[in-house]
């Protein structure tokens, strides 16, 4: 801090930050101000450092730089994708923010288009252009902190160090492919993972398993070939000079490396899509090979750090765990990938040989990520617990279902079922008496009759339905059970004086309990 200037009104205060204290004279910008200025007063502050260039709104400095992006886009006949973090951060390196465009050989367009928006994003804060088809073109924006005579003398001195940088990522690009992939795989052997869980090599061999287990658990009909020669390729780029470089493009550079030794696009194209979503609202895998890949390496990442016993706290979570958990779950829902997470967390287990307790405090972490995130896609908590409790170890059904109740929650019939739900736990927590078998030669009202002739097939319908997944065939049975129940309530009186008839329709209660059960507490919806 070079110096403060405080004041209220035209009044000055006296503060101090270390040896700083506070005065009434700012500066102005360095080439294009005076070295000081004189502030009179609060309200004459933003037009006096005006006058010296320095626009102090950054709202202001952020609408001069979109307005000179469209009037390049405009010259170059180019649209620029503005990355909001790239815009901030030129917002604040520049206090009068003056863009500017440039160009390099187009010969750079041969390396992958993501090295050289990285290296000009990353490395020089340049904004990358496209064309109308969405191409990159072999030009960039810069935003200069400079008014200069002479425009040309930025361009070109800007356009000489991106040169340099470009130099460097075609050397990488070149070098690169003198390996193959199968020799930069075996490399990973030198490459340590965890100290307590061997190397890179290690990891990639496990993940392989999970997910050539994955595949046949799904009875997709995704190439087992191909995926098994995505998985080993996994991890070859870590190794690559590029990905040393630009540690971003990992997963890009085994992508386009494996394009250029000729491997099926199936197989470069997971090599990229392991690695999506890479944060919340990234797009998904195209296809279920890179979505698998994902899956089979987050999985096997969780295992390996509750082995370890390094496992997130409530402050820490320092191999991102909750966002590996995260990842599969949307992953899952995103493609539609009915897996058995249990199965699949066990899987993993076995290969780490992971401590049951320590099994069970995964598998219950993974159920907590599930419920948070179902309720950020703004599933009640309520329906989301009894999702869970009908298919506890399937996420892409628990969505489903959730959906279902959900929708149901606005309807009548829903609401009576749930009462009546609510009615028979309530009763049936009282009773302490043995209960037999429903008699239904001790039925005195049509009312029971009907109940239970309903339940005789709807029981069946909603078992049938649960364990076929159809819960839209599950919701039917409900609503159809709905009525029949609340007539039920509506005409019995089930602690009836005597004591054959009430105990007939206390086990009368059970069933409709049992139906109730195949698929949750619905007390829980209360």
């Amino acid at each position: 801090m070079r110096w403060i200037v405080a004041l209220y009104v035209d009044r000055p205060i006296d503060v101090s930050f270390g040896d700083v204290k506070s005065g009434v004279v700012s500066r102005g910008h360095r080439f294009m101000g005076a070295e000081s200025v004189q502030i009179k007063d609060a309200d004459s502050y933003a037009a006096a450092m005006r006058g010296n260039c320095v626009i102090t709104d950054p709202e202001e400095r952020k609408a001069m730089i979109l307005a000179g992006i469209s009037e390049i886009e405009k010259e170059l006949g180019a649209k620029v994708t503005v990355d909001p973090e790239l815009l901030e951060e030129n917002v604040h390196l520049n206090e009068y923010p003056i863009p500017f465009y440039g160009s390099f050989d187009k010969e750079f367009l041969d390396i992958p288009a993501e090295v050289l928006i990285l290296s000009m994003a990353k490395n020089q804060r340049y904004f990358p252009v496209h064309d109308a088809g969405g191409r990159l073109m072999a030009n960039f924006i810069g935003v200069s902190n400079n008014r200069a005579k002479d425009m040309r003398v930025v361009r070109e001195g800007n356009e000489r160090v991106l040169r340099a940088r470009l130099y460097d990522a075609a050397f990488f690009w070149k070098e690169d492919q003198q390996k193959s992939l199968d020799v930069r795989a075996e490399e990973l052997k030198n490459v340590t993972y965890q100290e307590q869980l061997g190397s890179v090599y290690d990891k990639v061999q496990r993940i392989k398993k999970i997910t050539l287990r994955l595949a046949d658990e799904l009875a997709s009909d995704v190439d087992r070939t191909k995926l098994a020669r995505a998985c080993d390729l996994a991890k070859a780029d870590l190794v690559t000079n590029m990905v040393y470089e630009f540690s971003d493009v990992q997963g890009v550079m085994g992508r386009e490396y494996a394009r250029k030794a000729g491997e099926p696009e199936e197989v470069a194209l997971a090599l990229y899509e392991q690695y999506l979503p890479r944060f919340a609202g990234d797009e998904l895998p195209s296809g279920i090979s890179g979505a698998l890949l994902g899956i089979g390496e987050r999985l096997d990442t969780l295992t390996a750090i509750y082995k370890i016993g390094l496992e997130p706290t409530s402050s820490q979570d320092p191999y991102g765990l909750r966002r590996a958990a995260r990842t599969i779950n949307e992953l899952i829902w995103g493609l539609s990938l009915d897996i058995d997470m249990d199965r699949a967390l066990e899987m993993a287990a076995s290969q780490l040989e992971l401590e049951p307790e320590r099994l069970e405090k995964m598998k219950a972490f993974i159920a907590l990520r599930q419920q948070v995130q179902l309720r950020e896609k703004g599933f009640s908590h309520e329906a989301v617990a009894l999702a869970m409790q009908t298919i506890p170890s399937r996420p892409l059904q628990i969505y489903r279902l959730a959906e279902v109740l959900t929708k149901a929650g606005g309807e009548t019939w829903f609401a009576e079922l749930i009462t009546a739900a609510v009615r028979v736990k309530n009763l049936l927590s009282k009773v302490e008496e043995e209960v037999g078998a429903v008699d239904p030669a001790k039925f005195t009202s049509d009312s029971e009759k009907k109940l239970y002739e309903e339940l005789g097939k709807l029981t069946k319908d909603a078992k049938s339905a649960v364990e076929s997944r159809e819960w839209e065939k599950l919701a039917a049975t409900m609503a159809e059970l709905a009525p029949v129940i609340a007539q039920f309530f509506n005409d019995v009186l089930v602690m009836d004086p005597d004591a054959a008839v009430r105990m007939n329709r206390i086990a009368l209660l059970k069933e409709c309990q049992a139906f109730f059960m195949q698929i949750g507490d619905f007390s829980i919806l209360k």
